[in-house]
């Protein structure tokens, strides 16, 4: 595990933002405006097949929701946080998004979408990747 919940270590993860882990979930951001929050794996993996398996409660104030979230599998752990999803819009890999904000008003959020990117393509996440 990167986090474990029942010790409240870190383990093989960092944190980073405005993340808390407690001893029964991880807290990625508390419910406030403009707060990131982000675990990335020390480790790098190395096999050719992986599995992910995670459950989320997302809970909030009632009134606008978040951008979302991202499970990211990248070449590299960005050495800072950015605007997709904490990481920068220039990664190598995967990002898995979570969508929940309709950031280019087009009424096609909430949506789940993988992007692989080379590191040469600009993901613009005020247009929600599409522009």
């Amino acid at each position: 595990a990167v986090v474990s919940t029942q010790s409240g270590h870190y383990g093989r993860g960092d944190a980073s933002g405005s993340c808390m882990p407690s001893t029964d979930y991880v807290r990625v951001t508390p419910s406030i405006r403009s707060k990131q929050g982000q675990i990335w794996n020390k480790l790098q993996y190395v096999g050719n097949n992986w599995e992910i398996q995670f459950s989320l409660k997302i809970q909030g104030r009632g009134k606008l929701g978040a951008d979302g979230m991202a499970v990211w599998y990248l070449q590299e752990i960005p050495k800072k946080g950015g605007s997709v999803f904490g990481s920068p819009n220039n990664w190598r890999g995967l990002g898995v998004f979570f969508d929940s904000f309709d950031n280019d008003n087009k009424h096609d959020n909430p949506a789940v979408s993988a992007v692989v990117n080379d590191g040469t393509i600009t993901f613009d996440h005020g247009k929600d990747g599409k522009g």
